[in-house]
């Protein structure tokens, strides 16, 4: 809730307006509620594969800016945006560390957002949280060095200035074409109406919100390659298939120009962004182990072609890294069904 009304303040991105909201138990609904003006419109996700293309060349371009709008919105440090209303009914704004659960032990004392972070301090930071976390809810139930080996990532992807000119910008983390209201002007123009489902956004570096939107000049009858988000990001910046797809994806260049491309094509920037949504996270799922293990394996190929990176480490290495995250992952997976058999997260 809070950060809907400090996107509505900070920036011209047209987001739903609260209308009443209860955070007790003591209503009808017997659980905390909000209601929210309604956005005029649909979801780009059921309207997008039949628009002309002049609409979807509105849809780049206001896709792009929807992207600076984000990017202008900057921090000295990452963190969840909070707020309360005080004594004299005005809302203030607070920020506090992104959440570390379930562990009601980790409580980081906001001052540490008071002073100016840089990327590497973030990411060490959030992996130490982890590590602790894991340490006294699984004491015994898998090696413990998993969240090592992302620091030292984020040690090697910082010595090879990834996150040199870096900024902690507002980042929506679910900005997808569900999430994503459109809607018809008088004179037959498209335009979008509103974002929907900001309860993901944070402050963090500007590269996790630039997940390249190939889905623009890419969409496909096939559903399951436009939720792919892996599929998306790896064929990216492919050449489209047709000159109007081209004209696309040129369009949304264009928009948010080419000093930020580098962060929704390059290769190691999606490996920060997966590296970013583990520290934020943590390793809780097969899931969340399997993602380290296909990052550990890339981040040794793509290292030694970076300016300034470490030496790659030898097959053997690997090898050992990827065995220790399998172990990892069946021993965890075994620890969460002794505790709930029922649970089967993937």
């Amino acid at each position: 809730m809070a950060i809907v009304r400090y996107v509505r303040q900070h920036t011209s991105i047209p987001t739903p307006e609260i209308v009443f909201y209860d955070t007790t138990p003591e209503n009808p609904l017997k659980e905390a509620y909000v209601v929210y003006t309604r956005i005029p419109g649909h979801d780009l996700h059921h309207i997008y594969g039949s628009m002309n293309h002049q609409h979807k060349l509105a849809v780049a371009e206001q896709w792009g800016q929807l992207l600076l709008s984000d990017f202008a919105v900057r921090n000295d440090f990452a963190g969840v945006v909070d707020g309360t209303i005080d004594n004299a009914g005005t809302y203030i704004y607070a920020f506090r560390p992104f959440e570390v659960n379930p562990d009601p032990e980790d409580q980081p004392q906001n001052a540490r957002l008071l002073t100016k972070q840089s990327i590497l301090d973030i990411f060490i930071l959030q992996f130490k949280r982890w590590d602790a976390a894991d340490r006294r809810a699984y004491p015994n139930d898998f090696p413990l060095d998993h969240l090592a080996r992302l620091t030292t990532v984020a040690e090697e992807m910082n010595a090879a200035d990834m996150f040199d000119n870096v900024y902690f910008s507002l980042c929506h983390l679910d900005l997808a074409p569900r999430n994503v209201m459109a809607t018809t002007n008088w004179d037959n123009s498209l335009q979008i109406s509103g974002v929907l489902d900001w309860d993901s956004a944070v402050f963090g570096p500007c590269f996790i919100a630039c997940e390249p939107p190939s889905w623009i000049w890419a969409w496909s009858d096939d559903e399951d390659k436009n939720q792919n988000d892996d599929y998306q990001e790896e064929h990216a910046n492919d050449t489209p298939a047709t000159p109007e797809r081209q004209e696309l994806k040129r369009k949304f260049e264009e928009v948010v120009g080419k000093e930020m491309l580098k962060y929704f094509y390059e290769p190691q920037y999606r490996l920060t962004r997966t590296l970013f949504n583990l520290a934020l996270s943590g390793l809780r799922s097969n899931s969340a182990f399997h993602k380290t293990g296909r990052l550990l394996r890339e981040w040794e190929e793509l290292r030694p072609k970076l300016s300034g990176a470490a030496p790659a480490a030898d097959e053997a290495t690997v090898s050992t890294q990827q065995a220790g995250i399998d172990e990892a992952t069946a021993l965890m997976q075994q620890a969460r069904n002794d505790r709930d058999p029922s649970e089967t997260e993937d």
